[in-house]
């Protein structure tokens, strides 16, 4: 699909994980939209899925310790499917995924990137699975009501709020880049992550942008490759927002996982 740059660039900075909902239910046009946005991404992400439920059961969310970071009231989730026989699943997963949290936060709805505390068995009764398939996460989807006081300690936990210099996560200095690279660099340093870990490493060498996982940075359920499909979709937008329009080129061999393709020549300072 073409991406919509403005749309899901202006989302980038307005997204934030939200755990608490109101008891107001989206609109079926709105959860029809967003199952379109993801069965149109799976052109480029033939190894992932996403589902749209629009009616999510109240057990389908654990907290951490009981209730504490749990997921209040949400009336709707979307399910996150990938076939765990290719390669590139875990990459392929988070780029898809992170499409459909982008409209949705377009659309004025909350989303929360969910590994570990969500029933898998009861996801499973959702929609049907293929053998070679298996739910990795999922987000609730409402509308944001206020921030619980628990909701605010697991942020301040996960340095949600803290992101790293753009120096720690490309090569060479930012000021080296050109100004779509820098662009692209500042909406991926946005992108959400397991445990705020932010496991990407993007490398400009001879005018082509690479990305590659940390490999220090291990964690959870949501592995690095996941992370990192997440960060490349931020910055495709952030790129294709200063002029640069290309899209990324799953890579089977090296440290680099992806590599980003310019469509024409990118805009000059």
């Amino acid at each position: 699909m073409e991406i919509p740059v403005q749309r899901w660039y202006e989302a980038i900075y307005q997204r934030k994980s939200v755990r608490n909902y109101t008891v107001q239910t989206p609109s079926a046009e709105a959860l029809q939209g967003l199952q379109e946005v993801a069965d149109q991404m799976r052109d480029a992400c033939p190894a992932a899925r996403a589902v749209v439920v629009h009616d999510a059961p109240k057990a389908m969310f654990k907290g951490i310790l009981g209730s504490y970071g749990g997921v209040q009231g949400a009336p709707a989730c979307v399910l996150f499917i990938a076939d765990t026989e290719h390669r590139h699943h875990q990459m392929q997963l988070g780029y898809l995924g992170e499409a459909v949290i982008l409209e949705a936060t377009a659309l004025g709805l909350g989303t929360c990137w969910i590994g570990g505390f969500f029933s898998a068995n009861l996801a499973k009764q959702l929609t049907p699975i293929r053998p070679e398939e298996r739910i990795i996460a999922v987000t609730p989807l409402g509308y944001p009501a206020i921030v619980r006081w628990d909701e605010k300690l697991l942020k301040s936990a996960a340095r949600s709020n803290t992101r790293k210099p753009l120096a720690e996560i490309c090569q060479p200095e930012p000021e080296q880049w050109p100004d779509w690279g820098r662009s692209g660099l500042a909406a991926a340093r946005t992108a959400p992550s397991a445990l705020n870990r932010q496991p990407w490493r993007f490398t400009l060498q001879d005018g082509t942008v690479s990305i590659a996982p940390n490999k220090a940075l291990e964690t959870g359920v949501l592995t690095r490759r996941l992370d990192c499909g997440i960060a490349m979709l931020h910055f495709q937008v952030g790129a294709a927002h200063a002029g640069a329009y290309g899209t990324w080129v799953w890579e089977d061999e090296g440290p680099a996982i992806g590599t980003f393709q310019l469509h024409s020549p990118p805009p000059r300072p």
